[in-house]
């Protein structure tokens, strides 16, 4: 397993790659601007009393009601954010994937032009596969953290220190990632779920899975085969298990259940040379529907007081109102919908649409953005608003439009892939309108969202003749991706590698 990198530091290198701003630009005093992105943060998740501190930024800039992503997955929603781009046209269509250096990202733009550019992430899918070849290209201080999914309350400390250390000469540009909800779902204190361990047979304590743990020990054992049990009245996973002794490590024979999967009973055997060996386990429970769905509320929550906590701190700091900040979500989540729970698997509205808050730090911004309030919106629009109210230059080449000075209608496109996904699918989509197109299948599944906003009636039959754009578009955009699939077959073990199967 490849260690992170806790802290990933930007290149000046880089600085000549794409051309160094003028002296009036450096020298132009800009404000601040905070970019948090809350992972799979459902639109309907805000304003129904769960989340008064992303509900008071709302009351105070605009809310954007149809906000969508462009992808169901977090590295290829997340560089569409950042570049502009649809997956398609940036060939980011999977998580672990690399970045292509040739690529125009945000923050790396925002950093050329006199910003100290600074993250926080808490998701393995957004650790770069080499530094610099991910979305964390151009950020002086790109903190990923050491586990492959961090809670707000472990987050937020991170964040306080990259403002810490900030250059206050500088304006910042600061990207806050918190994976609250992303499951495992936590129940945040509510419910005491554990799991019985027992060594060859001897028991040795418990482990918590309704809270996600590491369930983690140093063993002097003999030579030979052992055997580590984990029993509980309560179905668990664990998503990574792991044996090493002198840094190798052991093979693993699981005798009941596997990683990954529900089970009342995990054990598994290995064999030990007589030198200490460390064992790591990580643990969840696996809940019923109804429990997921409370357990997600308290999710949101928390990661709702995280961010109050973040706008505080700014004002204690002094800087919150010379500080832009946009709260959005690179994907929702699926709570039973369509059979599904979690992401990834389909382009319904229940993983694509998103929230999406902006809060100037002027009213006549304020007035212009809410000119495209009740428009559909899209994540490639985000890059040229924050460059256009951050009074900097875009690059060429944007796919999307500034929601400041660009108020027409939009469609969307977005897209999920395999090796994560079961099959390719895309979608196109208005704010009447959605048509799904399986290249496998060669089949196109329409829904009327106005009559049908669930997306459970498909009147494809009855729309095709009016569709004949929108199907060569999709045939287009499928083809594009399809060039891709062998070095996304090369590039699906990196996460593996990590010991992570989250996205």
């Amino acid at each position: 397993m490849r260690a992170p990198l806790a802290v990933l530091t930007f290149s000046a290198l880089t600085l000549v790659l794409v051309g160094l701003p003028t002296k009036r630009e450096e020298d132009r005093r800009r404000e601040n601007v905070l970019l948090v992105v809350v992972d799979t943060l459902r639109a309907d998740a805000i304003g129904r009393g769960i989340t008064p501190n992303i509900d008071a930024l709302a009351q105070d800039g605009v809310l954007f009601e149809q906000a969508f992503a462009h992808a169901p997955m977090t590295l290829p929603a997340h560089a569409s954010l950042f570049s502009s781009l649809l997956p398609s046209e940036s060939l980011v269509l999977t998580n672990g994937q690399t970045v292509e250096r040739e690529l125009p990202l945000l923050g790396h733009h925002l950093a050329l032009r006199g910003y100290e550019a600074l993250a926080a992430v808490s998701l393995a899918t957004l650790w770069p596969v080499v530094a610099g070849c991910g979305v964390d290209r151009g950020f002086h201080l790109y903190d990923t953290g050491r586990r492959p999914v961090e809670r707000g309350h472990e987050v937020l400390p991170r964040v306080t220190r990259l403002l810490d250390g900030r250059d206050d000469s500088k304006p910042f540009f600061l990207f806050a990632h918190f994976s609250d909800p992303h499951e495992p779902y936590n129940c945040q204190g509510t419910a005491g779920h554990t799991a019985h361990v027992w060594i060859n047979g001897e028991p040795a304590g418990s482990a918590t899975t309704s809270e996600m743990s590491w369930w983690k020990r140093t063993l002097n054992l003999s030579p030979g085969e052992h055997t580590i049990r984990f029993t509980s009245h309560f179905p668990f996973k664990a998503r990574e298990v792991k044996a090493s002794s002198m840094g190798t490590l052991l093979p693993i024979r699981f005798e009941e259940g596997a990683p990954l999967r529900a089970n009342t009973e995990l054990s598994f055997t290995f064999k030990a040379t007589g030198e200490p060996v460390e064992l790591s386990v990580w643990l969840n429970d696996a809940p019923e529907l109804d429990e997921i769905r409370r357990r997600y509320d308290l999710e949101v929550e928390a990661v709702d007081r995280a961010i109050g906590d973040l706008m505080r701190d700014l004002e204690r700091r002094g800087v919150a109102d010379e500080t832009l900040v946009i709260v959005t979500s690179d994907h929702g989540e699926a709570l039973g919908e369509h059979g599904q729970i979690g992401h990834v698997n389909t382009l319904y509205d229940e993983v694509l649409h998103v929230p999406l808050v902006i809060r100037p730090t002027t009213k006549r911004a304020e007035y212009a953005l809410k000119r495209s309030a009740q428009k559909l919106v899209t994540h490639i629009d985000l890059a040229p608003t924050i460059l256009e109210l951050a009074d900097v230059a875009p690059w060429s080449g944007m796919r999307g439009a500034s929601l400041v000075s660009k108020t027409r209608s939009r469609t969307l496109f977005a897209e999920t892939h395999k090796p994560e996904a079961p099959r390719d699918l895309l979608c196109l989509r208005d704010e009447e309108t959605k048509l799904i197109f399986d290249p496998a299948a060669d089949s196109f599944t329409c829904f009327d969202l106005t009559a049908d906003p669930g997306e459970e009636r498909d009147i494809y039959a009855a729309r095709a003749d009016s569709l004949a754009q929108w199907r060569a578009k999709l045939r287009m955009h499928a083809a594009k991706a399809s060039g891709r699939s062998a070095t996304r077959r090369d590039e699906a073990g990196h996460l593996a590698a990590l010991g992570y199967a989250g996205n």
